[in-house]
């Protein structure tokens, strides 16, 4: 289950994606420079290069010139996991197929959706990442990419998280209102969660999908179980970033927007840890 580029007709494995940071205020963005694929079919060729693939057995392609954000973590849960890593190729991919679902009706864009975040989960067990970053990093994007369970989910984790709060620290006075309060949002997230399996299959009909109503249910709870600590994270990172982030201002030649001016980088990542040769220095003239 290789990523891919084109090289001469053939597409070969590549473990690289070239990417080019763009300026600007807000969510840090990329542009991907050269286009890149994925497949899960097995190669219909060979060279001295290794296997390969013709375009027709490349299921997913990632067009030069697609922004993205890469993992859309937030800034504040960095310390948790980071935007980018051996989550970017397949992060890349993700928001490829999540801009192609927004595009369809919504019984089709939920199918595909799932579908992609299906997808993410094994692109990162592929690339090497760990079991608990794989399932975190799925939980989050099936529960919050899911417009209709976000508000929902959000408001019973808040209020989860109040009511631990108050009885940890005494002030539950009143319990059956704290009770109420829980099952309502636990409704309202049921409810949530059973819209949104309601999806359009291969025959074009929008029935409750088990496949999705399972899934997406697992993924909310893990997205709970996890709210406590990563709520502390929060909390700590933003303090820090308020402090060590003073003074920032963007930057731009007179008379010219800061998206063009504005230094950035162009990042060439790769998921292998090996080292790269210094490049020999020409030799004094």
């Amino acid at each position: 289950m290789p990523f891919v580029r084109e090289r001469e007709g053939r597409w070969r494995t590549c473990p690289t994606v070239d990417l080019r940071q763009l300026a600007g205020s807000g969510r840090t963005r990329f542009e991907v420079l050269e286009e890149f694929g994925y497949t899960q079919l097995p190669p219909d060729g060979r060279d001295a290069t290794g296997p390969t693939w013709s375009r027709a057995a490349v299921e997913h392609v990632v067009p030069a010139g697609f922004v993205t954000d890469l993992a859309s973590v937030p800034s504040v849960l960095w310390g948790v996991i980071a935007s980018y890593g051996r989550q970017t190729l397949p992060a890349v991919l993700h928001d490829t197929l999540y801009a192609a679902a927004r595009t369809a009706r919504a019984t089709r864009a939920r199918r595909l959706r799932r579908q992609a975040d299906t997808l993410f989960r094994a692109t990162l067990r592929a690339t090497g990442a760990g079991p608990v970053q794989e399932w975190l990093m799925w939980a989050g994007v099936r529960g919050f990419g899911s417009p209709a369970v976000v508000v929902p989910l959000v408001v019973l984790g808040v209020v989860l998280l109040g009511v631990g709060v108050l009885a940890l620290g005494g002030g539950l006075t009143a319990p059956s209102i704290a009770l109420a309060a829980v099952v309502a949002a636990l409704v309202a997230l049921l409810a949530a969660v059973v819209v949104t399996s309601v999806e359009e299959g291969a025959d074009g009909r929008a029935r409750l999908r088990p496949a999705s109503l399972g899934p997406l249910l697992g993924a909310c709870a893990l997205v709970l179980v996890a709210a406590a600590p990563v709520v502390v994270v929060i909390v700590v990172t933003t303090v820090v970033r308020v402090v060590v982030e003073l003074g920032e201002r963007p930057v731009a030649h007179p008379g010219r927007p800061v998206e063009e001016t504005a230094p950035t980088a162009r990042i060439t990542w790769s998921p292998l840890l090996a080292r790269v040769p210094a490049r020999a220095e020409p030799p004094p003239d």
